[in-house]
């Protein structure tokens, strides 16, 4: 469970979040909407550790990550975050394959398993025979599954969300929604703005 307590960030004279507190269960699909420029990515960047709250705790079964360093936040994010973003932020000179083998890699795996991994999500993301193919090779709705796929790659907790859907067309962000109502009910708890 992630826990938001009390919550503040601001930006210079601007203050975006202003005592907020959210509890996040194994589980949940919770998704936040509001205007632009209301605070929904700074909430996603604060419980991703992307960033730090100027008050306010936030806690991870029971633990504050203030008082964690990087390099224990790093390791939390590696093993328990997955990141999707509007987006697919792919790497240009890796193919679909690669892209979502680079978390297993900086996880330790051996680069055989990780591409066999990679393959398998790819498979199930509906992309079998686009292993191989790069980034500028592939429709938007295309590389925005290879980006859940390397979102999922190390069997995160849970899956943040920033506006997954938003560059895409109608049929591509209805696909991109229906996986993501699968991996909830495989246990995955998403978190989507």
């Amino acid at each position: 469970m992630i826990r938001l307590t009390d919550i503040s960030k601001s930006y210079g004279n601007l203050k975006v979040l202003d005592h907020i507190s959210v509890r996040i269960d194994e589980g949940d699909f919770i998704v936040i909407r509001g205007e632009s420029g209301c605070g929904k990515t700074t909430l996603l960047s604060l419980v991703g550790q992307l960033m730090k709250p100027d008050e306010g705790k936030i806690l991870w079964n029971g633990e504050n990550l203030s008082f964690w360093s990087e390099e224990e936040k790093n390791r939390w994010r590696r093993k328990h975050l997955g990141f999707v973003f509007q987006q697919a932020r792919l790497i240009d000179y890796l193919n679909a394959r690669e892209n979502v083998s680079v978390p297993l890699l900086y996880s330790g795996w051996p680069k055989d398993k990780a591409e066999s991994r990679a393959e398998q999500l790819l498979d199930f993301m509906g992309l079998q025979g686009w292993q191989s193919h790069y980034p500028h090779e592939l429709s938007g709705g295309q590389a925005q599954r290879v980006a859940i796929a390397r979102a999922l790659a190390n069997k995160p907790d849970y899956l943040l969300c920033d506006e997954p859907t938003g560059s895409l067309d109608a049929s591509s962000a209805e696909k991109v929604m229906e996986l993501l109502k699968i991996f909830q009910k495989y246990g995955k708890t998403i978190l989507m703005v």
